[in-house]
């Protein structure tokens, strides 16, 4: 086997390039139905307790969209946690 920066052949690269984007978009969409599902509702949850404590800064947290990526992928590595344990989640 060899390993080349470059590809020369551009059948291979239209090849490599279609495997790249179907892997992206199998990961994105999952992440990104998780961000809308979990991570935004969960953003406002967490801002509204904040706020009620006095926090006032934390309405920012409602458009802040690393913040709900975060708690996105937070939840799905405790579900995928659980899912190894053999608990339900």
């Amino acid at each position: 086997m060899k390993v080349v920066e470059t590809v020369r052949s551009s059948l291979l690269a239209r090849v490599l390039n279609s495997i790249i984007d179907k892997l992206s978009q199998a990961l994105e969409s999952r992440v990104s139905t998780l961000i809308k599902s979990i991570g935004i509702p969960s953003a406002l949850k967490l801002s509204r307790i904040a706020k009620g404590w006095g926090y006032k800064s934390a309405e920012e947290w409602v458009g802040d969209s690393g913040f709900a990526r975060f708690l996105a992928i937070l939840h799905l590595n405790s579900v995928s946690s659980l899912s190894i344990q053999g608990q339900n989640p």
